[in-house]
C-alpha cells in the first residue's frame, strides 16, 4: 500500500498493489539414497540380469534435483549401473566358488552448478548353485588292514579336496566280491564324512 502525505490527513489518498516474490532454488541439497543397501543373487545369473533398482532423491528443484548414478571403481566389479535409471545389472560371469560376495561403492550426483553428491555401500551376496562335482584328491586310494580289524575302525579318511567337503555323501561301488561277501557289507562310508570304516567283522582267511 502507498499513501500520500496530504494535509489534513483525512484527505490523504492511498492505493494497493500485489507483489509476487519468487524464491529461486539454490543447489543446497545432496541426493539421499532411499533403497536397501544389500541383496542376494544366484551365482549363475545370466548377463544383464537386474540385481537391484537403486534410488536416490534430491529435495532441490529443476536441474538441481536430477540424479545420476555411478559405481566407484566400476572396472573392478562384474556389475554395471544405469546412470539414469539406477538399475544395477550383471555385467560379467559370477562364480560363488571364486568370490561369494561383493561390496560396491555407489555414487549419486545431481546436475546442479556446482553439483552435490553422496555415496553409499551396497552389499551383494551370491547364492550357491549346484554347479561343481566333488573332486577327489587322488585318482585311486589303497589301504591294508589286518584280518581281525575291529568293526568301525577307520580305513581311509580325508579323501576329498578341501573346498568340496561340505554336504557330500559317499557310496562304495563294488567291483569284486570276497567269498560271497560284498565290499559294501565289509566297509561303509557315512554320509557327510570322509571316513571309510569297517561295517562287519572282516575275515579274509576264514
Amino acid at each position: 500500500m502507498a499513501t500520500d502525505m496530504a494535509k489534513p490527513p483525512q484527505k490523504r489518498l492511498s492505493s494497493t498493489t500485489q507483489v509476487s516474490i519468487v524464491i529461486r532454488d539454490v543447489n543446497d541439497n545432496a541426493p539421499e539414497f532411499i533403497t536397501a543397501n544389500e541383496t542376494t543373487i544366484p551365482e549363475n545369473s545370466p548377463l544383464n540380469t537386474v540385481v537391484a533398482a537403486l534410488k536416490a532423491i534430491d529435495r532441490d528443484e529443476g536441474q538441481n534435483s536430477y540424479v545420476e548414478y555411478s559405481i566407484i571403481n566400476s572396472e573392478a566389479t562384474p556389475f554395471s549401473l544405469g546412470p539414469v535409471d539406477g538399475l544395477l545389472r550383471v555385467a560379467q560371469k559370477l562364480d560363488r566358488e571364486i568370490k561369494s560376495n561383493y561390496t560396491l561403492e555407489i555414487k549419486a550426483k545431481d546436475r546442479g552448478e556446482p553439483s552435490k553428491s553422496s555415496r553409499t555401500k551396497f552389499f551383494i551376496r551370491l547364492l550357491d548353485e549346484n554347479d561343481n562335482n566333488p573332486i577327489f584328491d587322488s585318482k585311486s586310494y589303497s589301504a591294508s588292514v589286518p584280518e581281525n580289524i575291529s568293526v568301525g575302525a577307520t580305513v581311509l579318511q580325508k579323501i576329498l579336496a578341501a573346498k568340496f567337503i561340505a554336504n557330500v555323501s559317499f557310496l562304495l561301488v563294488e567291483k569284486i566280491k570276497i567269498e560271497a561277501t560284498s565290499l559294501r557289507e565289509l566297509f561303509g562310508a557315512t554320509d557327510f564324512t570322509q571316513v571309510i570304516s569297517t561295517s562287519i567283522a572282516a575275515c579274509l582267511t576264514c
